[in-house]
């Protein structure tokens, strides 16, 4: 992902990833300067000049790198015939035992 904006627009996004019904994992994140707002450069990565500094705040560059992955697997997306993570009969008490059946494969966990 890459995002531009100003510093508090930046770290609104990285707080609302945090918000969303999957789990993110950010592996690499890298930063640079960007233009003012307005369009004058930061020479060098450098403070803005004064002229800059009225033109607007100084913009982000940000680059993201990660993975996402789903706490479960949406109806709409399970492959024909599979059951998600379904409790056994009997309610599926603590403690009692699971069965998730995927297409081709079955996998049963039972306390010991």
């Amino acid at each position: 992902m890459t995002i531009t904006g100003g510093y508090t627009e930046v770290l609104d996004f990285i707080n609302r990833l945090d918000g969303l019904p999957r789990i993110i994992v950010i592996d690499t994140v890298n930063v640079t300067t960007g233009a003012a707002a307005a369009g004058t450069p930061a020479p060098g990565g450098a403070s803005p000049t004064p002229l800059a500094a009225a033109a607007g705040p100084l913009q982000l560059n940000v680059s993201l790198s990660g993975r996402m992955f789903l706490t479960q697997v949406p109806a709409a997306f399970a492959p024909a015939g599979a059951q998600g993570s379904a409790p056994a009969a009997g309610g599926g008490s603590p403690g009692g035992t699971t069965t998730t059946t995927t297409a081709g494969a079955s996998t049963t966990t039972t306390p010991r």
